[in-house]
């Protein structure tokens, strides 16, 4: 024997049926703005730093900086004479600010393993090369 469902209690059984499939869509979608993004760090910051003289310098928090562990790293390199400027090489790196250069450079350096030397190099050619080991 076949049991028979009225027809307002189909309707209601579809309603049901959509309610609770939105109930389910909100709620993933409220879940998902309400998740906290995956937060992204700044690169670390190094400050390089060419006097008129031509005296160079590379720090971090107003450390001198001798090594570095390998990535990504924001540079300010700042110049104060057009007779000076900043030259960085290494694996894969070869920046230098251009000629007659003075103020401020921001670079981005992916740093791989390996040795990587600064300096000025149009100070007469004196200037003794820095080594930056990164490991």
């Amino acid at each position: 024997m076949k049991s028979r469902i009225s027809r307002p209690a189909q309707i209601a059984a579809v309603i049901t049926v959509l309610v609770v499939a939105a109930s389910a869509v909100v709620l993933s979608q409220t879940t998902n703005n309400n998740a906290k993004p995956a937060r992204q760090t700044a690169p670390p910051k190094l400050t390089a730093t060419v006097s008129g003289p031509g005296e160079v310098t590379l720090s971090s928090d107003g450390h001198d900086v001798t090594h570095l562990q390998p990535g990504v790293y924001t540079v300010l390199v700042r110049v104060d004479s057009s007779a000076a400027g900043f030259h960085l090489t290494g694996p894969g790196v070869d920046h230098r600010t251009s000629a007659h250069f003075v103020g401020l450079a921001l670079w981005g350096v992916h740093f791989v393993r390996g040795t990587y030397r600064y300096t000025d190099d149009r100070s007469g050619g004196g200037s003794t090369a820095h080594v930056l080991s990164v490991y």
